[in-house]
């Protein structure tokens, strides 16, 4: 055999060794694709309520793995090398010509040494990443650790587990960390840990319900996670994936064991991961619990539902730039809450607290490359126009609850999704008072104000004889105007309908110009929440205006408005009793408006007090605050 021949035998028996060596480090996710087909019909069948789509689904056919070379000692290199600034492939050393190592092997090396010259030139090894993981469980305390994909709990013997750690092995050189949370008896979710961090509890007997796991990281380009539950009564449901959803929420249902597995990507989804990351984020919802995950601009939450998001979950991982994503919830009854960061829980769960308003930002030098952009599905409002890096969508102040968003990542400087001129609800505050016939004289081009609603009549029979003067003195001093009908007056007390009718004759001159009110207090109340939706539908007939309803904040408690509340809008009383020994000349600010009204949340229209002065008028007066702009005044007096 000559020399050329000779050498050319060595680069066979070279390359027959290291394709070997490839094929069996990659043998352990090709066994365990191939399992999860075979299984993937059983596990639907025992998914539950809360299986997600199977690994069969989302798992590449054994075929189209194998059609990949082995990504664990191929593409793995190339990662890192991009990663690092490490060696070209396609160059000497890690990526040295099979005639150039076969020169070495001449010199006295052999094949093995070759082999590990060739891994440690390559830089860290992705196939040497596995994982371990340990339960806490009912009456036994710890269990020993085991590897991946073996049981951790038990099986057959009805016994809750309580906590968790799970850990990444062989990650020497490589960035990355694996995330978990459990939905815990009691407590809800939990906020996520990390890295061998315990989930769930110790010493409190309380049974995990649920769990979602995720990578983030460099090793999330390169790897899935995948994971299946034995639940209560459901036995094991199938394997969920990268952040899904195991077990139950909302049943009560214990975790009783857990098998993990992690499985390499195919080389276009670590090529795509690596080229660019990917934003992951998830909803809490009243009603509904978590949702999936969801990415690239879908909808997480509800539309049409009026359900309200409680809390978010956001993911920032793969692609070549550091960094990550912080974001903050503004919360019914909190306000702004702390910045959360890369899978941690913002908003709450099991308090049934809406979210407001977001605001989100990505950090490091991702975000010298991206923009991030969020918009919100608002109460009353419907979808907003989009905000970016750290701007509020939603609203703050207002009791509106966000029912769902939407989040996007745009190259930098790329065009916006849609619309950016109005992501908050804009709320312009107006000061106003309202009259009758005890402030007969007052001079309202003299008195400072928005709006004057003025009552116009009463029961069947009765008509303010200073009506006609006050409505005209209103709207020529350029203020807006309000005209209301005081319900079952004395003397006069009719039914629902005949006394809607003796209101809208008497005003029939300014129907489509002023707000309507029905006045719902004193006698009326025992009449009942029907009497006043009599009243109101019928004005809504005869003028094709929604009118309001007056009322104080115990009656919106009291009774059940459920009816009312979704067509007509509410003016309610509640007055600041510091004012009672202390006269306020003036409007307040802020008269600290809260929430609990009944199902209207908070008012359109609050009276804070009926004691306070203005300069220009000698008596007291009540004072109101209208939480809305003189062109949404205009809407709710117009023809609907």
């Amino acid at each position: 055999m000559n020399v050329q021949q000779s050498k050319q035998a060595k680069i066979t028996l070279m390359a027959i060794a290291l394709a070997f060596a490839a094929v069996l480090a990659c043998a352990p996710q090709l066994a365990f694709a191939s399992e999860v087909q075979a299984q993937g019909a059983t596990d639907a069948e025992h998914a539950g309520e809360n299986t997600q789509e199977t690994v069969a689904v989302s798992t590449q056919s054994l075929e189209a793995q194998q059609a990949v070379q082995p990504v664990a000692t191929q593409a793995a290199p190339d990662a890192n090398a991009i990663k690092a600034g490490g060696p070209d492939l396609d160059a000497a050393g890690s990526g040295a010509s099979l005639e150039a190592q076969a020169a070495n092997a001449e010199q006295g090396g052999s094949l093995e040494a070759q082999a590990q010259e060739l891994s440690a030139q390559a830089g860290p090894n992705i196939a040497d990443v596995s994982l371990t993981y340990d339960t806490h469980v009912q009456n036994d305390g710890w269990q020993k650790p085991v590897g991946e994909g073996e049981m951790s709990g038990t099986e057959g013997r009805a016994l809750r587990l309580e906590g968790i750690h799970i850990s990444l092995t062989g990650m020497d050189g490589i960035n990355g960390s694996i995330v978990y949370q459990t939905h815990v008896q009691n407590d809800g979710w939990q906020k996520p840990v990390r890295d061998g961090a315990m989930s769930g509890t110790e010493g409190r007997a309380l049974r995990l319900e649920g769990i979602k796991i995720w990578l983030e990281g460099d090793i999330a380009k390169h790897y899935d996670v995948f994971y299946r539950t034995h639940v209560q009564n459901d036995g094991w449901q199938g394997w969920q994936k990268n952040g899904a959803l195991a077990g139950t929420t909302g049943r009560s249902l214990r975790l009783e064991g857990i098998e993990i597995k992690l499985s390499a990507k195919t080389q276009a989804a670590m090529g795509e991961s690596a080229a660019n990351p990917t934003l992951r984020y998830e909803a809490h919802v009243q009603n509904v619990g978590w949702q999936e995950w969801v990415s690239g601009g879908e909808v997480a939450g509800t539309t049409g539902q009026a359900f309200r998001v409680e809390a978010l979950n956001i993911v920032l991982s793969g692609g070549p730039y550091s960094g990550g994503i912080k974001y903050s919830a503004h919360v019914q009854n909190i306000g702004w809450q702390g910045y959360m960061f890369d899978g941690d829980t913002a908003g709450t769960s099991g308090e049934a607290k809406r979210v407001e308003a977001i605001m989100i930002e990505l950090t490091g030098a991702v975000a010298d490359h991206y923009d991030v952009y969020y918009h919100a599905h608002v109460q009353n409002y419907g979808w907003l126009d989009w905000a970016s890096n750290g701007g509020v969508a939603g609203s703050t102040g207002l009791g509106l609850r966000v029912e769902a968003i939407q989040i996007q990542l745009v190259k930098k400087n790329g065009s916006a999704p849609g619309p950016t001129e109005n992501p908050i609800v804009v709320i312009t505050e107006l000061d106003g008072i309202d009259i009758s016939s005890w402030q007969a004289g007052i001079n309202l081009y003299n008195v400072e104000g928005d709006f004057v609603i003025v009552k116009a009549t009463g029961g069947t029979g009765y008509t303010n004889p200073y009506f006609w003067s006050m409505a005209e003195d209103t709207r020529n001093s350029g203020k807006l105007l309000g005209l209301y009908h005081f319900a079952r007056e004395s003397g006069s007390r009719g039914s629902a309908t005949a006394e809607a009718d003796h209101f809208v004759d008497t005003i029939a001159g300014y129907v489509g110009s002023a707000v309507l009110v029905l006045d719902y207090e004193a006698e009326v109340i025992d009449h009942g929440p029907g009497w006043a939706k009599t009243w109101l539908d019928r004005v809504y007939d005869r003028t094709g205006v929604r009118p309001m309803i007056y009322m104080s904040k115990s009656v919106a408690n009291e009774q059940d408005w459920s009816a009312v509340a979704p067509n007509y809008k509410l003016w309610g009383a509640q007055y600041l009793y510091r004012y009672y020994n202390n006269p306020q000349t003036g409007y307040v600010d802020d008269p600290e408006l809260t929430d609990g009204w009944g199902p209207w949340g908070k008012p359109t229209i609050y009276q804070y007090n009926s004691t306070s002065y203005l300069s220009g008028y000698g008596g007291s007066l009540d004072m109101d605050k209208f939480y809305g702009s003189k062109a949404e005044w205009q809407k709710l007096a117009a023809k609907s």
